[in-house]
């Protein structure tokens, strides 16, 4: 159950979602487009734990279901963070980006792997090709980001449910 990380910190906490330190696989580390916010680092070598695990499963089942359920904390949370970059937006329209986040969800709640990472893929693409106001601030970068880290744990949870089977 522990996953090393990197955790993302701003100096402003009011510019994550998290208002704290936010944690990213391994596999992200850099914001995308060469843009970070001043006053931000990375603390390298975090490991991100399930401290509450049903005791009713078999143990390798909590962890995996704890796993699911932090995965779909981190697409609220990317939801929320497209919400706050609306302002720095220009095409294509929030409707469009959230919609991708919500069918992409909705997969990883019931397990289709596949189909969550081709809408995670439309969405990806979408920010990759949209129009963005970048500031100090890198909306487009902090969603990249974000969004890596989801295919990780999708990537993740797929090898996990195999292993169960």
């Amino acid at each position: 159950q522990f996953v090393p990380q990197a955790t993302y910190q701003q100096d402003d906490r009011l510019l994550l979602v998290e208002q704290a330190a936010s944690p990213f696989t391994r596999y992200v580390i850099n914001p995308q487009r060469k843009l970070t916010p001043s006053f931000s680092w990375f603390l390298l070598n975090t490991r991100e734990v399930c401290l509450f695990l049903d005791p009713a499963l078999p143990y390798e089942e909590a962890v995996f279901e704890c796993k699911r359920d932090l995965a779909i904390e981190y697409f609220d949370n990317l939801e929320q963070a497209l919400i706050d970059a609306e302002p720095n937006l220009i095409d294509p329209s929030l409707n469009n980006l959230l919609t991708d986040v919500n069918k992409a969800r909705s997969m990883v709640k019931v397990g289709r792997w596949d189909k969550a990472r081709l809408d995670l893929g439309d969405l990806l693409a979408q920010i990759e090709g949209g129009q963005w106001i970048v500031d100090e601030r890198n909306d487009p970068g902090i969603l990249i980001m974000r969004i890596q880290n989801l295919f990780f744990r999708i990537e993740q949870l797929e090898l996990a449910e195999s292993a169960l089977l």
